[in-house]
């Protein structure tokens, strides 16, 4: 796993999804705009690249502002593709977040995220996604 360099959308969706039985692709969906946001200052390039590859504009655009075009890229599938928007909508709850960032924070796919993170700093993520 650590050589695919899924990162910390996985290392979160896998204890979630094992917590509410739900399938990797559903709770990915709705956790990656929100790790992407998280993420973007350490890879705007990367991501600029993302957003020309789905097809935005990114010509005179700072490296901020096409990395930004990549999320909402990734925003606006979701939504065609009809997936939740929420981990609310999916059934998660409040009080469930620190175990689950806890568990995240151990997570083997975690090594390869492009930015450090720390268990608050997962728990952020999972609050901004419910």
């Amino acid at each position: 796993m650590s050589n695919a360099i899924l990162g910390a959308v996985h290392a979160m969706a896998h204890p979630l999804g094992g917590l509410l039985n739900l399938p990797h692709g559903e709770v990915n969906s709705i956790l990656l705009p929100h790790v992407m946001r998280f993420n973007m200052i350490a890879c705007m390039e990367r991501y600029a690249d993302i957003a020309k590859a789905m097809g935005e504009n990114i010509e005179g655009l700072s490296a901020r502002d096409a990395a930004e075009k990549a999320i909402e890229s990734v925003e606006r599938l979701c939504r065609d593709i009809g997936a939740k928007k929420s981990l609310s909508e999916i059934g998660l709850q409040e009080e469930y977040i620190l175990d689950l960032s806890k568990a995240a924070a151990e997570d083997v796919c975690l090594i390869t995220n492009p930015r450090d993170t720390t268990v608050e700093e997962i728990a952020g993520i999972y609050r901004a996604a419910l």
